[in-house]
């Protein structure tokens, strides 16, 4: 187990400490100016080390290529042992760690939190099929003893209804999925409102497939009844990697977007437990399900929080995405390698501008902070367009490569045993699901979205049927790193609930069983073996698709 970077912080702290006060008692008290009978030279700032000063002052007298051994304490070049016989060096490890903040012990085996987020598929067409090997109950696809689906819902150009089908396609066109078209799916509770929803809500003019079902270019995305593919439904065959999660570890299977509508409210509520429109301060702002703004975001996020309690964090994007840009966002939607700003907000939020710009790195930056033992506290790892899974912007096979290969990188490494990872879709991207969200205010929640729990604490095998939405990562977090403080803290906005203390949302510490020992990793293929887009059907990009 790797050490935490709150212990490391607490023992260089605890050291500062210690050789402050060495210094202050080997020195007499009129020493402390620059008096005539101080050493030549001294003053009580550059008589100390950088790390025990704070920021005051720069003083660098190690080598900067070497770098410091393991576990040892930067002292900035200062020997404390030789300025002081019989004082003895402290290391990370030999120092009492940083009492855990956790609402109760057994989180406290958790050192590391990490969201891997995925782009817009809902439940039913991701896991409608899939069947526990442990033979646990999963809220799929309802069906008849003979297999066939029971859904049928209306499709007004075919004047009938159609039912989900199977598909082995990994090219897909999806639907709409804002708030009027989430509104549309929904319809009432009746959940049978997805076609009508993309034939009438924004963006549908774009989904040719869904206005034309029989049109000899839609016959490998559609149905055999005409039913466009935001019907479909896949398999082992194009999920192996993650339905093996689901065998091996937790798949939950009432995981509600966390508002009823795109992908940039979502990810607002998922850094965030809000998504605001904000005309002038913090006290302007008032909720907005169907906002569409880069920024400034001025209402309070998790990291506002974090920061505070000293949680280390970072937010992981794709590789080619301007980090460093001062004033979100930096570049245009659409561009290969990139996280849309649209996925990508927290760098948009008033708090992380002001001086945490830096915390948004490139998605490398996460293989070597595992390398190197420095996974932070808390992470975000967001996708580029490839890698993203995004309807009718390619395969969604490199998706499940990309987050194979992320899942294998912190198993093999040294924070494997404490570290919980939830893999996530920020929303349900137009295709068809059958259980009818709970209104829990007036933002949402949003449709079902797929969602696995990857640990060495996770249960088995297991299915979780609670109700939970994206707040239950927040309050995951809360609850391990800043002793069950909820959002906004002492920073208060004006949003409509706290959304981690709603009575209906469940608690993913019933996903873990600590319990038993620690579990070896699931390191998997990152390209396995899965069906060839079919002949004819382009895997290019479609940028200018909506998002």
């Amino acid at each position: 187990m790797s050490s935490s970077p709150r212990k490391s912080r607490n023992a260089r702290r605890v050291l500062a400490a210690v050789v402050t006060l060495a210094l202050l008692a080997a020195w007499p008290s009129a020493a402390l100016g620059a008096t005539p009978d101080a050493p030549n030279g001294w003053d009580e700032l550059t008589a100390l080390p950088d790390w025990a000063i704070g920021d005051n002052r720069t003083i660098e007298t190690r080598d900067p290529n070497e770098e410091p051994a393991v576990g040892a304490v930067e002292t900035g070049g200062f020997d404390p042992t030789a300025a002081f016989p019989g004082f003895q060096s402290a290391s990370v490890d030999s120092l009492e760690p940083a009492p855990c903040q956790a609402v109760n012990d057994d989180l406290c085996k958790i050192d590391h939190i990490v969201i891997i987020v995925q782009e817009n598929r809902s439940f039913d067409h991701y896991f409608g099929t899939y069947k526990s090997p442990s033979g646990a109950n999963v809220a799929g696809i309802p069906a008849k003893p003979s297999g066939a689906f029971k859904p049928c819902i209306p499709h007004p150009i075919l004047d009938t209804c159609v039912k989900p089908f199977k598909t082995t396609n990994p090219v897909n066109k999806g639907g709409p999925h804002a708030h009027i078209t989430s509104t549309l799916t929904v319809n009432n509770g009746k959940m049978d409102g997805a076609i009508v929803a993309a034939l009438r809500g924004i963006g549908a003019g774009s989904y040719y497939c869904v206005n034309n079902p029989f049109a000899q270019k839609c016959k490998k995305f559609n149905g055999p009844a005409g039913q466009p593919d935001l019907m479909s439904t896949m398999n082992r065959k194009v999920l192996p990697n993650y339905w093996k999660y689901a065998d091996k570890f937790v798949l939950a299977d009432h995981m509600f977007g966390p508002v009823d509508s795109w992908s940039l409210p979502a990810h607002l509520f998922l850094v965030s437990g809000w998504a605001a429109d904000c005309p002038t301060d913090i006290d302007s702002c008032r909720s907005d399900v169907e906002i569409n703004s880069p920024g400034p975001y001025k209402w309070t996020p998790i990291t506002y929080l974090l920061d505070q309690q000293d949680v280390s964090w970072k937010n992981y994007m794709g590789e080619d995405t301007d980090v460093t840009c001062p004033k979100w966002p930096c570049q245009a939607v659409g561009v290969p390698g990139t996280t849309p700003w649209i996925w990508n907000p927290l760098p948009g939020f008033v708090t992380v501008q002001n001086k945490n710009l830096n915390k948004n790195q490139p998605v490398s930056e996460l293989f070597e902070d595992l390398d190197n033992g420095t996974l932070p506290e808390v992470s975000w790892v967001l996708p580029d367009l490839r890698d993203s899974e995004h309807p009718a912007h390619g395969s969604m096979q490199p998706g499940q490569t990309h987050v194979t290969k992320l899942i294998n990188a912190i198993g093999s490494s040294s924070s494997w045993d404490s570290t919980a990872i939830f893999v996530v879709w920020d929303d349900w991207g137009g295709f068809y699901d059958h259980i009818e969200p709970p209104k829990i205010d007036q933002n949402g929640y949003g449709l079902r979205v797929p969602a696995l729990v990857i640990s060495p604490y996770a249960k088995q095998g297991y299915i979780d049927h609670q109700t939970l939405s994206f707040d239950a990562y927040l309050k995951f977090i809360e609850d391990r790193f800043l002793g069950g403080e909820r959002l906004p803290g002492d920073r208060k906005d004006h949003r409509p609930t706290i959304r981690e203390d709603v009575p209906r949302l469940g608690d993913l510490t019933s996903s873990f069983d600590f319990t038993q020992a620690p579990r070896d990793p699931l390191i998997l293929d990152p390209t396995p073996p899965v069906p060839r887009i079919p002949k004819g059907v382009s895997d290019a990009l479609f940028p200018n698709r909506p998002l």
